[in-house]
């Protein structure tokens, strides 16, 4: 059976009073077995947005079961307005990063396997993301 997972996916670290929480959002367009999309970094305070230059990272990736593989460099980054960004293999010898993200109960869980977040991300490599749309 093949995960159906387009749409937006969601994780946020534990809020704390007056203390910087990060998140992650994965905006997904499935056409087949085949995925691409996005993803943005997320900072709030006191549940408010702190950043909201809705950077974006460009990803593609496959599908075989619930289990899908996403591919993307982490220093592709585009600004939030731009639209149709395509993930490109990253320049001068560098390896992309890949995640392993599994589908089960509705919940994404999300693992960075290879390589590395963008620098001055701080995010965990492993997390459980839920749908937002």
């Amino acid at each position: 059976m093949r995960a159906r997972i387009s749409g937006r996916w969601q994780w946020a670290e534990a809020a704390r009073r007056d203390q910087q929480q990060n998140g992650f959002s994965l905006n997904i367009i499935q056409q087949g077995n085949r995925v691409r999309g996005v993803y943005s970094l997320l900072t709030w305070l006191n549940g408010e947005p702190q950043v909201e230059d809705g950077n974006q990272t460009p990803f593609i990736g496959t599908v075989k079961g619930n289990v899908i593989t996403i591919t993307f460099d982490p220093d592709d980054i585009y600004p939030g307005y731009e639209q149709n960004v395509r993930y490109k293999n990253p320049a001068n010898g560098r390896r992309p990063s890949t995640a392993t993200l599994i589908v089960t109960g509705g919940k994404l869980h999300l693992t960075l396997t290879n390589g590395k977040w963008p620098e001055g991300a701080r995010l965990p490599r492993q997390f459980i993301m839920r749908r937002t749309k």
